[in-house]
């Protein structure tokens, strides 16, 4: 040992006994039942209680062993969720609520972002299994067979959200993005749009509504409409480029359809920088109701979807199947509506 390990001996930890559940219990002065209920489900103990545990435990230092705390079910209480990105804010509500409600369940969320083409997908659901979580919340639909049936055989609860696939894994909660796009056909029919232009990205859930779109006008008897499509994520620039792609082809088109509200704020940026009026000479419409397109002049006209409403019932199934309730329905629509602005 050198000098200067002797002149500077190593910390050692305090030989004071460990803090244990009991003596939180015992601190706070309630019941060891109350105590592990404040940490493992607070739900179910009152707030000024779940608060004094609290309280003891940071006095003395105790922090509760979260995954022994679900050993009885070999799992723990983690709910996965995982997003392509958290950039785009079409799912900040969504993202939002479930933390919030699955909090107030005594749940913690471990948010993995599986990239805008699922370039980590196959990693993070390893991962996730790996942990034993007691659910998993996907954005959207696992198309690898391979990854569906690592989760099925993994007896975790699965809910695929913000689509309805036909098959899903386990459980669903979300909308027909098809039906969006037939929607928004039938809306530009009945307001007299003849030539409109999509501008769509080129993601599953986009292109669905996309051939939504499309079949409703060649349902109507009429042609389906040129497209334009664009790497994700959608922004602006992109939508700013789609209304400079249409006036340089000299297309009479009188509406633009955008996959996103962040693509048809571009088209209406670029509209203004070239002295066109919208909606007079070229409207617009988007998808996902972001939170600033209501205080554009004019407000853009766009699809509605309840991220929040979409979390709630994703939430309940969860606790539906960990009560061992099965007469909840495993595929849940919470539709969508168009909202009609001034941009359309």
């Amino acid at each position: 040992m050198n000098d200067q390990s002797d002149n500077h001996p190593r910390k050692r930890r305090p030989t004071g006994a460990v803090s244990t559940l009991e003596r939180v219990a015992a601190e706070a002065g309630v019941s060891m039942a109350s105590a592990s209920r404040a940490f493992s489900n607070p739900g179910r103990v009152s707030l000024q209680t779940a608060q004094r545990v609290k309280e003891a435990a940071a006095r003395l230092g105790y922090y509760p062993n979260l995954i022994a705390g679900g050993l009885a079910s070999q799992k723990s209480r983690i709910i996965g969720l995982l997003v392509p990105t958290i950039e785009q804010s079409i799912f900040s509500a969504t993202i939002q609520a479930l933390t919030d409600r699955l909090a107030a369940e005594g749940f913690h969320v471990m948010i993995g972002q599986t990239g805008l083409h699922d370039e980590h997908l196959a990693d993070l659901v390893g991962s996730m299994v790996g942990h034993r979580p007691s659910g998993v919340i996907v954005t959207g639909v696992i198309e690898s067979d391979d990854l569906r049936e690592i989760l099925s055989k993994s007896h975790i609860p699965i809910i695929e959200t913000w689509d309805l696939p036909a098959d899903p894994i386990d459980m669903a909660v979300g909308f027909s993005h098809e039906a969006v796009g037939r929607e928004i056909g039938r809306f530009l029919i009945e307001s007299g749009y003849r030539r409109p232009f999509v501008a769509t990205a080129t993601g599953i859930r986009a292109s669905a509504r996309h051939r939504g779109l499309a079949a409703c006008f060649l349902e109507a008897g009429r042609r389906a409409p040129p497209f334009g499509c664009y790497e994700p994520p959608t922004s602006v620039t992109q939508g700013r480029a789609a209304l400079a792609h249409v006036l340089a082809s000299e297309r009479d088109t009188d509406v633009i359809v955008c996959s996103s509200d962040w693509m048809a704020l571009g088209v209406i940026v670029e509209a203004r920088l070239r002295n066109l009026r919208v909606p007079r000479d070229v409207a617009v419409v988007g998808f996902g109701n972001s939170s600033l397109v209501s205080e554009l002049e004019p407000a853009l006209t766009t699809i509605v979807i309840d991220g929040s409403a979409i979390a709630r019932e994703a939430v309940s199934l969860l606790l539906n199947k960990a009560r061992g309730d099965a007469s909840a329905a495993p595929v849940v629509d919470v539709g969508y509506s168009l909202l009609r602005r001034g941009s359309a």
